[in-house]
C-alpha cells in the first residue's frame, strides 16, 4: 500500500499489486496528484482519498489510473454492505477524476470495465 505522507505530492507510474489493504491512500492531504498508476489485487479499495472530517482533504487529482481486481474482500459477493470502493473520495473538496479505468471490481463502483 502507498500512503501519501505529505501535501503537494505526486504519485505517478507505480504498480501496486496484491496488498491486504487499499492500494493508494491520501488521507487529510492537499494538492496531491495520483496519475498513471496500476492498482491490482487489493483486498480493500484501489484509490481512497478524503478524511473523517470535512475540509482537511482538498485539491486532489486522480487521473489515468487503472484498477483491476480491487475490493477482493467481497469476491464471494456475500457482504451486505461496508465494502470499499474501487476509486473513492470522502469528505474531500475539489477532487478531479479524469480518464481512470476500473475492471473486475467487487465493491462500490463498476463491476465491469468502466472509464471516467
Amino acid at each position: 500500500m502507498i500512503s501519501v505522507g505529505g501535501d503537494h505530492v505526486v504519485v505517478r507510474g507505480l504498480a501496486v499489486e496484491n496488498v491486504d489493504r487499499h492500494g493508494i491512500v491520501a488521507w487529510g492531504k492537499t494538492g496531491v496528484q495520483i496519475i498513471g498508476n496500476t492498482i491490482r489485487g487489493t483486498r480493500m479499495g484501489g484509490i481512497w482519498v478524503g478524511h473523517d472530517v470535512p475540509g482537511l482533504t482538498k485539491n486532489i487529482l486522480i487521473e489515468r489510473n487503472v484498477g483491476t481486481d480491487t475490493c477482493r474482500m467481497n469476491v464471494a459477493r456475500s457482504l451486505s454492505g461496508g465494502w470499499p470502493a474501487a476509486v473513492a473520495a470522502l469528505n474531500a473538496d475539489g477532487v478531479t477524476f479524469r480518464g481512470n479505468t476500473v475492471t473486475k471490481n467487487y465493491g462500490e463502483g463498476p463491476a465491469q470495465t468502466a472509464s471516467w
